[in-house]
Parts: C-alpha cells; sequence; structure tokens
C-alpha cells in the first residue's frame, strides 16, 4: 500500500474549517468536504479487469514523487490546458498497453509509470490517536489515469510538481514521448552515463 499521505491532526476543541493542507496549484488552504483532487505518481496494474495503483516508492519506502491536493478549480486549469497542448498529437498506442490514458488516450503497460487523479474531499478522522482529530480523503468515484507523457506535459508546461519530472530511467522528453523504454535498445545519448539531463 505505501505510506499513508501525511496530514497534520487537528487538536480537540479546534473549530477550524480548514485543513492543515494547501493546494498545491495556488499556495491556498484547502477547507473540509471542499472538493479536491490528489495527484500522485504511481504504477498501475490490472487484476481481474480492475485497475490496481501502487504508489512509486524509494528503496526507503518513501514517495519518490510527492503526492499534491489541488483544489478542483485549478485541477480544471490545468486540464483545459493540458486538452489543448494534446488537441493534435495522436495517442501513443501499445498492444501490450491495456489501460488507456484519460487524457490522450494512449496506451499504458502494466507496472509502468503513470499518474493517478483522484477526485475526493478531506473529511476529519476520527481514528487519530491522542484525542486528535486527523484528517481523511473521502474518495469521490474512480481515479483517473495518466500516462507518464501527459505527467510530464503538465509538469513542464503548466504547473512544475516534481523538479527532474517524472520518469521510467532519466528519459529525455522524445524518450518519454515515444516510450523508448518498450524497445529493446535506444539509441538516445540521454541513456549515456556521460550524457548531462537538464
Amino acid at each position: 500500500m505505501g505510506p499513508a499521505l501525511m496530514v497534520r491532526p487537528q487538536e480537540e476543541g479546534d473549530i477550524s474549517m480548514m485543513t492543515s493542507q494547501e493546494c498545491g496549484e495556488c499556495g491556498e488552504g484547502i477547507a473540509f468536504t471542499e472538493e479536491i483532487v490528489l495527484l500522485q505518481v504511481v504504477h498501475a496494474n490490472l487484476h481481474d479487469g480492475k485497475v490496481l495503483l501502487h504508489p512509486v516508492l524509494d528503496d526507503e519506502g518513501n514517495f519518490l514523487y510527492e503526492p499534491y491536493f489541488i483544489q478542483f478549480p485549478c485541477w480544471e486549469d490545468i486540464q483545459d490546458v493540458l486538452l489543448d497542448d494534446i488537441s493534435d498529437t495522436p495517442p501513443v498506442q501499445d498492444p501490450l498497453g491495456p489501460i488507456k490514458c484519460q487524457y490522450c488516450k494512449s496506451s499504458i503497460r502494466p507496472w509502468e509509470r503513470c499518474g493517478s487523479v483522484t477526485f475526493g474531499e478531506l473529511h476529519i478522522s476520527k481514528r487519530a490517536p491522542q484525542q486528535a482529530h486527523g484528517e481523511q480523503l473521502v474518495e469521490l468515484g474512480d481515479p483517473y489515469i495518466v500516462c507518464i507523457g501527459c505527467l510530464n506535459l503538465i509538469n513542464n508546461n503548466i504547473t512544475e510538481f516534481w523538479d527532474e519530472g517524472v520518469h521510467e530511467n532519466a528519459e529525455c522528453d522524445d524518450c518519454i514521448h515515444g516510450r523508448c523504454w518498450r524497445m529493446p535498445a535506444c539509441p538516445c545519448t540521454c541513456h549515456h552515463e556521460d550524457s548531462h539531463h537538464g
């Protein structure tokens, strides 16, 4: 399942309607029951016809890519720009990719890195210890699955969420678009140890 998202517990008697979270896009505080999305980098897999999501973790079991809560209007703006950016770009099809990107309709192979966009609201959780009320995401519907190409378009052209983008193995933008890790070998210099990645 991976690590839990870190949220600060609300102390007993705190009547504030604001959570401890801020929007990853605009920086404004997020209120309880406000409609938001959770943007994560995940591995997606199919099991019995259902898409299962697994956070991408480092060797110590921590998130390799920080997850972000985003207010719904901000996500709508990101989504609109993304759809405009990909309007003339054909999807990257792959017969071994049964999962489809919500936005560009490109194929996603099982266990490839991709994104999940989970719609929901933050509610008070009474499971937090020591008389405190923590925060939990109450999901509203199935997550959208976003391919690695669209994730990097968002990160490079709209809002930078991750300093170095999202990669399978430090690929350049052209290799990400072509999904070069699916090939037996890629001649691009971005895979050479003496190359420099911007």
